[in-house]
Formats: C-alpha cells, sequence, structure tokens
C-alpha cells in the first residue's frame, strides 16, 4: 500500500483523559488525567476528586436525611 493512498483520521484522545477536567486546581500535575487522578486520590484517602464531588455529594444529603443526618458543607472558599 502507497503511504499517500492512507487516509488520515482524527486521533481520539487518550482513554481516562478529559479535557473538560472540572478540577479547580488548575496547577495540579495530573489535572484531566483521569485515571492518575482517582488512582493517587484512592492512595492519599484525604478526600474524593472533584469532578465526583458534585454526584457523590447528592447521594450523601439523601442518605443523610433518611438517617435524620444535617449535611453542613465543608469545603473551603464555599
Amino acid at each position: 500500500m502507497d503511504p499517500a493512498d492512507t487516509v488520515e483520521t482524527e486521533r481520539k484522545p487518550d482513554p481516562g483523559f478529559a479535557a473538560d477536567c472540572p478540577c479547580e486546581l488548575l496547577s495540579c500535575t495530573i489535572r484531566g488525567d483521569c485515571v492518575a487522578c482517582v488512582r493517587v486520590h484512592r492512595q492519599n484517602e484525604s478526600h474524593i476528586p472533584e469532578c465526583l464531588q458534585p454526584i457523590l455529594r447528592g447521594l450523601i444529603e439523601q442518605l443523610a436525611g433518611r438517617v435524620e443526618y444535617r449535611v453542613v458543607e465543608g469545603r473551603p472558599g464555599r
């Protein structure tokens, strides 16, 4: 096959990479690399990645309401 006959296709982004990463920490070296981000957060066990917080926050608020707990926002600057 002649290389001139090949058709260039758009390169798809790597799996696990998000160009629209919602993380507010713009200087993060793994920002947008979902796989690495989740891995780091799981290893450190310090908090949930920014992209998962809205999903889990709603679920936790529902669960807390069922067991008569009150959920208070504790994030800095919020």
